[in-house]
């Protein structure tokens, strides 16, 4: 039997979405949604970290903001890192493979006239890629 990893969700965002560039020019956006599950006194909200590159990362960043209703389609990954102070870390995320309008607010508009500034340049040894 083949496995398969595959993650569909329907989400708000919780903040905004958090753009940076690798040190090889990459786009990567940092975001987390909140999925609500179940209904009346059994209803619950997980809260979903996510991660999209390239341009899935740049239509996300420019397109969503917090409270957004946001669709995405991606894998289940987790990562290893070493904190500063020695301690080891796993992290359990969706890399996002493409994202999709879903009703809600009302996109965030481009904003036309505001200058371009690049995001924070990152570390490329903390990516998993």
């Amino acid at each position: 039997m083949a496995a398969n990893n595959s993650v569909n969700l329907i989400g708000r965002l919780v903040r905004d979405p958090e753009m940076r560039v690798t040190q090889n020019a990459n786009e990567v956006v940092s975001f987390c949604i909140a999925v609500e599950n179940g209904y009346g006194d059994s209803k619950r909200t997980a809260f979903i970290n996510c991660v999209a590159w390239r341009k899935t990362a740049v239509f996300i960043e420019k397109y969503f903001c917090k409270g957004n209703m946001i669709a995405v389609q991606g894998i289940l990954d987790t990562r290893e890192y070493t904190e500063k102070n020695g301690y080891k870390r796993t992290v359990t995320e969706v890399t996002v493979d493409s994202a999709s309008f879903c009703g809600g607010q009302t996109p965030k508009p481009p904003a036309d006239n505001e200058p371009y500034v690049p995001p924070e340049i990152v570390d490329d040894e903390d990516l998993r890629f």
